[in-house]
């Protein structure tokens, strides 16, 4: 089955309007409002980032390791819950290196829209002239990897040193 970034881009846009969220975005606010809690973990080991499941009560569950940084643990939580917005089949756990399948790469796509949504990326780098790697992690809340890798996608740049 082919799970395409369009449906992802889209899905996270729309749940953006639907809830008329804000960057950086309240992750724990948003996973409450679409029925989802969060669980934080120090339990885990460090391949395996987080998970979301349906409880007996039919409640999301999203656990989230903490043994990462917390811009990492911003963008598991957002990938989760692309996982529970795409209806994507619950996984017992998502590791860090499982990241080639398309339902991996469809709920990336979704967490990267929601963190660093195209509109409001496009508005602070071009308008708001916050061009800088750090300035635009700040900013979204996310690693400095992710900021560079969005300011390629976006702009076209390629930024050296934090891939």
């Amino acid at each position: 089955m082919f799970y395409s970034a369009s449906v992802a881009k889209t899905a996270a846009r729309r749940l953006i309007e639907k809830y008329k969220v804000m960057c950086p975005i309240d992750l724990y606010n948003l996973a409450s409002k679409i029925g989802a809690e969060i669980y934080e973990t120090n339990k885990l080991p460090d391949t395996i980032l987080g998970s979301a499941r349906k409880s007996n009560i039919s409640i999301w569950i999203i656990t989230v390791n903490t043994n990462q940084i917390l811009e990492r643990c911003r963008f598991t939580i957002a990938h989760e819950i692309g996982h529970i917005i795409l209806n994507h089949h619950p996984a017992k756990y998502h590791l860090l290196i499982n990241n080639n399948q398309y339902k991996e790469r469809q709920a990336n796509i979704f967490a990267t829209e929601l963190l660093m949504p195209s509109k409001e990326f496009k508005n602070i780098y071009f308008n708001c002239h916050i061009t800088d790697v750090l300035g635009v992690a700040n900013y979204f809340q996310v690693s400095k990897q992710a900021a560079s890798i969005r300011i390629e996608e976006v702009c076209g740049i390629v930024v050296v040193g934090y891939k």
